[in-house]
């Protein structure tokens, strides 16, 4: 059976004078998500924000993205959504200061600690241990190590 996604999206909108609060299910970025039926098997699931944006200005044209200009993921008021390449959200992006590399240990991908990368460093550049040999202590490549190594890899702020 499918529940029409527009009635999911109005009935999980807190309007605020700013932004419209998608209170339903979010995605991992924080972005509403409206699904359209009941048990696992038959759901699809729609971006709100997009939803949203198709209900006020009509289709969106392939290629392109629904970005916010309030900068809230979860915000479907279509006054705050407007149409853009990759390149035009990255460069909004950008302009409002949000890019935010996370490095060194802070990165959720590191399997390394500070004082580990400052080790294997040592091993290498002072002990003159084979990069091969050390990757295997660290259960890494040999190309990590020397992307460490030489600074390409876990960069410090």
């Amino acid at each position: 059976m499918r529940i029409n996604p527009v009635d999911r999206l109005w009935n999980k909108i807190e309007r605020t004078e700013s932004c419209w609060w998608f209170l339903g299910a979010k995605d991992s970025s924080g972005y509403g998500l409206v699904k359209d039926g009941i048990g696992r098997r038959h759901q699809r699931a729609f971006k709100a924000h997009r939803l949203a944006y198709m209900l006020f200005y009509g289709p969106i044209p392939d290629g392109m993205q629904v970005c916010h200009h309030c900068d809230h993921p979860a915000c479907v008021n279509p006054e705050h959504l407007f149409l853009g390449t990759l390149l035009d959200n990255m460069h909004d992006r950008d302009r409002k200061g949000r890019l935010h590399h996370v490095v060194g240990e802070g990165c959720p991908q590191s399997k390394l600690t500070r004082m580990q990368v400052e080790f294997i460093k040592d091993l290498v550049l002072v002990h003159h241990m084979r990069p091969s040999f050390v990757a295997k202590q660290y259960d890494l490549s040999q190309t990590s190590v020397s992307r460490i190594v030489t600074g390409k890899n876990w960069k410090e702020p």
